[in-house]
């Protein structure tokens, strides 16, 4: 492991450069309208106070400010008029930015921080309709665990990528995670099983624990909050000093899509971003058990549609979800237990996301009410693969009949006829 050298990307990567937003801004901004005390220092610090917008009749303690969070976006949120967003969130909700400008000012900080439109989260102030209180820890790892993790992370990630790297580029494929997928979501493979010194992780105790298999780490900004490893068909290990965190995992791939799914297992989430990642975001929790921390969740307030994927075995805990918020909807494999499940017994994902985004809201009137439902999850339940034109235009007839908006396509034709060309594929990296 002494081999082991960070790579030049986490040494000078891109730097978050919010000069005109930051987070100082945000709590000087607040403070200019109300008296803000901080009652934390978790998350970089938490400061609250009687919210300064108009029309809200809050208590002292209601408005809630993140100048500082690690996740390197400042945050703020009212628990009385349920509003929330970021910096510039803040000023359009004060009247000193209008829509336009806003959006014109977030096209500015995207360019300016060098990262792509695509990967840039963008936090809008949407409002949040219920208080998301964390269930887990959300602080990020220390220094010295980061630093080890990112350069583990480095060493799988290239091994994935030679002969040694072969079974993981074979488990991958059996998933349908294409190449290109793997590498945007810096998968890696860890072809042996490792000992490493505690202390260079800055722990104590028994050695680290580098297991076997395919390594997948949840990434905040580039630096890792956990690293899990993937042993076998379907055990997981997580890399000593950092259990479940709080964190999303693809919080660094969020774009600012109107819906957001909200997977189970991080795999699932891959497979689904390369399907329709130019429809919706995907997180993933990581476990049905885990709740990430209300300061990532918020991470997702631009989203007014959140699509609950957890397997279908967990259905206790999705429906603690739903106490949440207003926003989230079920989202349920048609065939098998999770979304690869479904994947790989012939369900087609695109269509899949597509009906889930048509009725999420309840806003589409269906003119065959759940006769059409019923139809629908008929469709979506058969393998697609078998008669991929056939399927595709049975598809499109019944989405025109219920009306449903055709996402990335200019109509269910043009839909049906990219499908039927994708043969017994998935649509992948969104082919539209």
């Amino acid at each position: 492991m002494d081999q082991w050298q960070p790579s030049q990307q986490y040494n000078s990567g891109n730097s978050y450069n919010n000069a005109t937003v930051s987070g100082a801004d945000l709590l000087s901004l607040v403070q200019r309208n109300t008296r803000l005390r901080r009652v934390a220092s978790t998350n970089g610090g938490e400061w609250v106070g009687a919210c300064p917008l108009a029309g809200c009749t809050s208590d002292d303690d209601a408005f809630h400010v993140w100048p500082d969070h690690p996740s390197g976006h400042a945050n703020w949120w009212c628990r009385a008029c349920n509003r929330g967003g970021d910096t510039i969130a803040y000023l359009v909700a004060i009247g000193e930015l209008s829509e336009r400008e806003a959006a014109e000012r977030r096209r500015q900080e995207a360019s300016r921080d060098g990262r792509s439109p695509y990967q840039h989260a963008q936090m809008r102030g949407v409002r949040v309709e219920r208080p998301l209180e964390p269930a887990t820890d959300s602080t990020p790892p220390s220094a010295e665990w980061q630093a080890r993790a990112a350069a583990f992370v480095d060493y799988a990630e290239s091994a994935l990528w030679q002969a040694a790297g072969a079974p993981g580029r074979e488990l991958l494929a059996r998933r349908g995670i294409a190449d290109e997928t793997a590498m945007a979501w810096r998968l890696g493979w860890n072809s042996a099983e490792l000992r490493d010194d505690p202390h260079r992780w800055g722990l104590e105790g028994d050695a680290v624990w580098l297991a076997r298999g395919l390594v997948v780490p949840c990434l905040v900004r580039g630096a890792p909050w956990y690293v899990k490893v993937r042993r076998g068909s379907s055990d997981y290990v997580y890399v000593k000093g950092r259990g479940p965190s709080g964190a999303l995992y693809g919080l660094d791939l969020l774009s600012g899509r109107p819906a957001a799914v909200i997977c189970e297992g991080e795999l699932d989430a891959v497979l689904l971003w390369q399907e329709t990642g130019d429809l919706v975001d995907v997180v993933a929790i990581g476990a049905k058990a885990s709740r990430p921390a209300l300061s990532f969740l918020a991470h997702l307030a631009g989203a007014s549609l959140w699509l609950l994927a957890l397997d279908c075995d967990a259905e206790a805990e999705a429906g603690r979800w739903g106490t949440f918020s207003d926003r989230i909807r079920r989202m349920r494999p048609l065939v098998g237990n999770d979304v690869t499940d479904y994947a790989q017994q012939g369900g087609n994902l695109r269509a899949w996301v597509s009906y889930y985004l048509a009725i999420g809201d309840g806003s589409t009137t269906q003119p065959g009410g759940s006769d059409i439902e019923r139809q629908a999850e008929a469709l979506l339940s058969e393998d697609w693969r078998a008669a991929p034109t056939a399927w595709a235009q049975a598809w499109a007839a019944l989405a025109e009949r219920a009306g449903w908006p055709c996402y990335g396509f200019a109509s269910w034709a043009a839909w049906a006829e990219d499908v039927a060309g994708a043969s017994t594929t998935q649509l992948g990296l969104w082919r539209s």
